[in-house]
């Protein structure tokens, strides 16, 4: 879902994205993410370049960038966590890399990436499912407004905020779906499920079937946010 979302952005960045190539944890988070990544990007006529995989405790990734680099790529796609992120952030610089590095997985916590990775972060883009810097710019402003000012009034971490939001928008459905069933029952509760109608901090909230028929999940289309880091904090491209 969040591939299908970023490939109708593609056109918002300039210069365009011509080749990509990814750097992925060597899990089914990353491994995952880069394949339905490709996929959206070469339906869009994106050329695909090299897949570097790296272990999730590797902290030397010097010769999966030097891959990269030598593919010739304008953009890297990384998928992983953000501990991870920081120190690929940190040896791209150093090996002199000029693509444009875009973290996935809506997990970066760009804040926390300034913080360790200081001007390294500089110029990487950022797939988020919440921007809490700029809550006027989300689907539903008056919600997020609320979420992020009630969120600072109880000292919580600010950067807690790109993944916070989360059970907050999962608990106002769940209890969208108990009003709707009008009964403390799971069969009734489930069935409510599929009618739900949220005005959610990370936008609207309502369920399409997916699957075999009489067997189908329920897949909420998120909204995903672009942010950038600029002189050491985080903007909107």
């Amino acid at each position: 879902m969040e591939a299908l979302a970023f490939s109708k952005k593609l056109g918002t960045f300039n210069p365009p994205i011509k080749k990509a190539d990814f750097l992925s944890t060597n899990n089914d988070f990353g491994l995952g993410a880069a394949n339905e990544f490709k996929k959206a990007l070469a339906q869009q006529g994106v050329q695909i370049g090299v897949g570097e995989v790296m272990a999730p405790e590797a902290t030397d990734l010097s010769a999966q960038i030097a891959k990269i680099k030598a593919s010739g790529g304008d953009t890297l796609f990384v998928t992983t966590g953000v501990e991870q992120i920081t120190l690929i952030l940190k040896q791209a610089k150093e090996q002199r890399l000029t693509a444009r590095i875009i973290t996935t997985g809506g997990s970066s916590s760009p804040d926390q990436l300034i913080q360790q990775a200081g001007a390294a972060a500089d110029g990487s883009y950022h797939l988020l499912f919440f921007a809490p810097w700029y809550p006027e710019a989300a689907p539903n402003p008056d919600v997020a407004t609320k979420f992020v000012a009630e969120w600072k009034k109880r000292n919580f971490d600010f950067a807690g905020l790109t993944e916070g939001f989360r059970g907050y928008d999962g608990i106002m459905t769940i209890a969208a779906a108990i009003k709707g069933a009008g009964k403390a029952e799971p069969a009734a509760i489930q069935k409510a499920l599929w009618d739900v109608k949220v005005k959610g901090v990370n936008g609207d909230i309502a369920f399409i079937k997916q699957g075999p028929a009489g067997q189908e999940s329920g897949q909420n289309v998120p909204n995903v946010y672009i942010v950038t880091v600029k002189n050491g904090k985080v903007a909107l491209p």
